[in-house]
C-alpha cells in the first residue's frame, strides 16, 4: 500500500494476477487483520471507497469462459498480461517462460512451486534467489506488454469505441459496438432503448451462417461479426488496406 501511494501507480500488471495474486493478497490482509485505513482505502485513489477483489465469471463466444477475480480499485486499472496474450495470440503454451521466449527471446528463472516456501524459510542466499525469481517474473511481464504495445493499443481502442479501458479486458465485443452506437445517437438526440431483465431472458433465434466464399477481396466487404473483423491470418500477414 505504501509503494502504491508513493509511486502513484496507474496500472497493475502481472501474469495471472486475476487468478492468483489478488485473492492471495486480500486473504493475506484479512489474515493480518489489517484495518481499512491501513490497506483497503490506501490502494484506492478515492479514499472513501475500499479496494477489493470480486469473484468474476465471464463467458463469450470469442473469448471463451473463465472464472477469476476482478480488482475493484478506484482510479487504478488492472491488466493481466496472460489475458492480453491469450486474446491476441494463438500459442502452443501460455506459460510465462514459453511466451517470453517467443516474444522477447528471454526466459524466466526456474523455480519449482514447492520450493518457494522452503526458500522463504531458508538462508539469506535462498531468499535472495526467491526475490530475484519474483523480480524477473515482473520484468518479463512489463517487457511483454511494452514489446506488443499493449497499453497503446488498449488506449486507442478505447478512444475509437468510446468505452472505458476496463471494458476491453472484462467485457465482450457487443459492448464495443454498443459504445459506437451510443456515440452516434448522443449528438442526434436519439434515445437508445434499454432491455429489461425479462426481455433478456427471452429465447431468441440464432443467426443464419452461410458458407464463406474464401479469398481476398479488394472491394470493401460489410462485416457484421466484430470479432472477425481482423482474423488472425490477416494480422499474421499484415493484410490491410494501408499496407496492400
Amino acid at each position: 500500500a505504501e509503494y502504491v501511494e508513493e509511486k502513484e501507480v496507474d496500472i497493475f500488471t502481472g501474469y495471472n494476477i486475476d487468478g492468483f495474486d489478488y485473492p492471495y493478497i486480500f486473504d493475506r490482509a484479512k489474515a493480518l487483520k489489517l484495518q481499512d485505513y491501513e490497506f483497503y482505502l490506501r490502494l484506492s485513489r478515492d479514499r472513501e471507497k475500499k479496494t477489493y477483489a470480486k469473484k468474476s465469471f465471464f463467458q463469450s463466444a470469442a473469448k471463451g469462459a473463465r472464472e477469476d477475480y476482478q480488482l475493484m480499485c478506484q482510479g487504478r486499472f488492472s491488466m493481466d498480461t496472460i489475458k492480453f496474450i491469450k486474446e491476441f495470440f494463438k500459442l502452443r503454451s501460455y506459460r510465462l517462460g514459453f511466451v517470453a521466449e517467443q516474444f522477447t527471446g528471454q526466459t524466466k528463472v526456474d523455480m519449482p512451486y514447492k520450493l518457494i516456501p522452503v526458500y522463504q524459510r531458508g538462508t539469506d542466499e535462498q531468499r535472495a534467489h526467491l526475490a530475484y525469481y519474483c523480480v524477473m517474473d515482473a520484468k518479463l511481464c512489463l517487457e511483454l506488454l511494452d514489446k506488443r504495445k499493449a497499453a497503446i493499443m488498449y488506449v486507442q481502442n478505447s478512444r475509437v469505441c468510446g468505452v472505458p479501458w476496463r471494458f476491453l479486458v472484462e467485457r465482450g465485443q457487443q459492448v464495443l459496438s454498443h459504445g459506437l452506437i451510443a456515440r452516434y445517437c448522443r449528438p442526434r438526440d436519439f434515445i437508445m432503448p434499454s432491455g429489461t431483465e425479462e426481455q433478456n431472458d427471452d429465447d431468441t433465434m440464432g443467426a443464419t451462417v452461410k458458407e464463406p466464399k474464401v479469398g481476398f477481396y479488394r472491394e470493401p466487404v460489410v462485416t457484421l461479426d466484430f470479432q472477425s473483423l481482423y482474423p488472425s491470418i490477416i494480422r499474421a500477414r499484415n493484410i490491410c488496406y494501408s499496407t496492400l
